[in-house]
């Protein structure tokens, strides 16, 4: 008896047992008592519990077409530029922003190498995401500090300093 609810249970599929795990083992104790003691009266008691649960589900967007299309893709392109003559940084994000950042001597150390440079990257985009520009710069004062840094960010809409 004890194999076949476990069996009743996995048949439901993963995530589709519908009784709390508490009511579960209160069960299983039962059938286990009832099955290893012998019975006092010739009665026998069957009691059944049924909880249902109901899970809304994800749904995906249906067209005119019949189709169904999930969750839109995303996508985002960020261009890096580090300039050793200046030694600033710039990140291009499209024809929207660049950001231009002043490296540190630490920074400055360790750039040349794979990790040194991700490790920048990472903490330009850090400060990008928590939003802590600066403020904006013009394209004359970005090509003073950097003629190769203005031509990476020279089509975007607004230069920004981090």
């Amino acid at each position: 008896m004890f194999g076949l609810l476990v069996l009743i249970l996995f048949a439901a599929g993963p995530g589709r047992i519908h009784a709390a795990p508490g009511a579960i083992l209160r069960d299983l104790q039962t059938i286990h008592k009832t099955t290893t003691q012998p019975p006092t009266t010739t009665t026998t008691t069957t009691t059944t519990t049924t909880t249902t649960t109901t899970t809304a589900v994800p749904t995906t967007t249906g067209s005119h077409h019949g189709h169904h299309h999930q969750e839109p893709s995303e996508s985002e392109s960020l261009m890096f530029l580090y300039d050793a003559t200046s030694q600033y940084m710039s990140v291009k994000s499209g024809r929207t922003a660049c950001y231009v950042y002043q490296t540190t001597p630490e920074q400055q150390a360790v750039i040349h190498t794979s990790h040194g440079l991700h490790t920048v990257e990472k903490l330009l985009i850090d400060l990008i995401d928590f939003n802590q520009t600066q403020g904006t710069m013009t394209r004359q004062d970005l090509d003073a500090i950097s003629s190769k840094l203005s031509h990476h960010c020279s089509h975007a809409h607004t230069i920004y300093r981090l």
